[in-house]
């Protein structure tokens, strides 16, 4: 190869070791490095073309701290606060007939109060104030007889409406639906009487007759008609003889030291009752079920024919 076209003797000579002293690194105060300084033009080397010499490409930018500062997301994740608007917005009466809609049975007037409960809630979340707003959504949810005898109540066309005096006079139209008055001495007697006279004969039927039992006797209790000694005698007198009898012996055995005229506990007299009708009700029914015989053949009777006898002569 000529002189002239030989590019190796174009290189710089070989640098010194080591390529650099400690002095010649950049101090930390300094936030950015300048790639043009002459610490690094003196070592770099540039290619040389036969024909053409290349110049060499632009330094990179200086280093910034916000390259490593991180993007924000994509507005599809932005999360936005709640509207408050939108929150606060009324909520919409149900439709007659509907799942959510309130009923009322005339056949059950006890459910009534329940039924003017579950209407005023509905009332406050659909935020509707208004005195004969509020009337004609009561008789909206009935049938057709009762909304024509609620429309009978002088309260119904006062004015001004009154809600409240409205629904105390459609109280007054059923008297069992009077809380004062949902249970009575006679009712609690009754209940003790019929539930004696069929019989107590599995733990279904025991707890069955104590939460009707424990119903009607707190609300004589709230109201000052029954006392606790008066409601824990009249609950074992509902058990029929035999089955009391066998429920005594048992709270004798668990707590000797019951006094004799002290009544049990109708939680206790519940608990031994239930205990010891556990199983009852598969007993019965698995007595109930005769097991079927499977016949087995029988052997025929053979006759066995013995050897004539000889007689010995």
């Amino acid at each position: 190869v000529p002189d002239h076209l030989a590019t190796h003797n174009n290189l710089p000579p070989s640098p010194p070791s080591p390529l650099f002293n400690s002095q010649d690194l950049p101090s930390p105060q300094n936030s950015s490095i300048d790639l043009n300084d002459s610490f690094f033009s003196q070592y770099y080397t540039p290619y040389h073309s036969p024909s053409t010499s290349r110049s060499p490409s632009p330094p990179p930018s200086s280093y910034s701290s916000s390259a490593h500062t991180p993007s924000p997301p994509p507005s599809s994740h932005l999360i936005l606060p709640p509207d408050p608007i939108a929150m606060s917005s009324p909520m919409f009466m149900p439709a007659p007939g509907s799942h959510s809609a309130p009923v009322f049975d005339p056949a059950k007037p006890r459910e009534l109060t329940r039924y003017f409960d579950t209407l005023e809630f509905l009332l406050s979340q659909a935020k509707i104030t208004d005195e004969l707003e509020k009337i004609k959504a009561a008789v909206r949810y009935v049938d057709v007889d009762v909304s024509l005898l609620w429309r009978t109540a002088a309260s119904y066309s006062a004015v001004p409406a009154s809600y409240e005096a409205f629904k105390t006079e459609v109280i007054g139209f059923y008297p069992d639906a009077d809380i004062s008055n949902m249970f009575t001495i006679g009712e609690l007697l009754n209940l003790v009487s019929q539930t004696r006279n069929t019989g107590i004969h599995s733990v279904s039927e025991a707890g069955e007759y104590h939460r009707k039992f424990m119903s009607i006797a707190a609300f004589l209790k709230s109201k000052g008609r029954l006392s606790e000694l008066e409601a824990n005698r009249e609950f074992v007198r509902g058990y029929q003889e035999d089955l009391w009898n066998r429920i005594s012996v048992r709270l004798q055995l668990t707590d000797q030291d019951h006094h004799p005229d002290d009544p049990w506990p109708v939680a206790e007299v519940h608990k031994a009752a239930c205990f010891l009708l556990r199983g009852t009700s598969v007993t019965y029914r698995a007595s109930s079920i005769t097991p079927t015989s499977i016949p087995f053949p029988q052997p025929s009777p053979q006759t066995v024919s013995s050897p004539g006898i000889v007689p010995v002569k």
